[in-house]
């Protein structure tokens, strides 16, 4: 799963269609860069999990349709998705009924599948907006010896293939894309993918076309 983008100090969210935004910072304590994490692995992770229910019900497993709607109901909770929350719930009691009606789960499932999507929706344009923003402020923050000691870190944890590679290239991916595109995106497609192999052979081209020399 791709981590959360680090947005810094935002003292506003906004609004975002189907949340409580401020029940949810409720949640964390107040607390925005947990909720943005919450939001983002809300996102990330239940974008086709209706697909799912639809699957489990075609073959009358019951059990499978409670616990996804049971995972959908907790994740939807932490980020106060109230709507989702409650159909999630709906779903999960009618699939612990002795003999459940599965027509009616799947009507409620199409409606789950709509309000999914319009938080999706709102979320996708909230993250692309948060992520413009911190790359235009990257670009102007990050200097030549700052980029060079974060390249030098980056090739250090693609040889390691340590996860860690992920929020190094976050922090310098715009300011890379200054200089060129394809090779960045193409690396930036392998370190999220934990394909490190493959990420240092790109990162190294990067390297060789930048004239920079790193150690080791």
């Amino acid at each position: 799963m791709e981590k959360a983008q680090d947005f810094g100090d935002q003292d506003e969210i906004g609004e975002i269609y189907g949340l409580e935004i401020q029940t949810g910072l409720g949640y964390t304590d107040g607390d925005k860069q947990l909720y943005l994490k919450l939001l983002k692995y809300f996102y990330d992770d239940f974008q086709e999990t209706t697909d799912s229910i639809f699957s489990a019900l075609e073959k009358n497993d019951f059990e499978e349709v409670k616990q996804i709607a049971h995972k959908i109901k907790g994740a939807s909770g932490n980020i106060a998705a109230q709507s989702i929350q409650s159909i999630s719930e709906a779903i999960e009691e009618m699939s612990k009924k002795e003999s459940p009606n599965s027509n009616r789960i799947k009507g409620k499932t199409t409606e789950l599948e709509i309000e999914l999507n319009k938080v999706h929706a709102a979320l996708k344009e909230f993250f692309e907006s948060k992520i413009q923003e911190t790359q235009d402020e990257s670009t102007i923050l990050v200097d030549e010896e700052t980029f060079k000691n974060r390249l030098q870190s980056l090739k250090i944890f693609l040889q390691q293939s340590d996860m860690q590679a992920e929020k190094v290239f976050n922090e310098i991916e715009s300011f890379l894309k200054h200089k060129m595109q394809l090779l960045v995106e193409k690396l930036g497609e392998q370190t999220r993918g934990f394909d490190f192999e493959e990420a240092s052979a790109t990162f190294e081209s990067i390297i060789e076309r930048l004239e920079i020399k790193l150690e080791g």
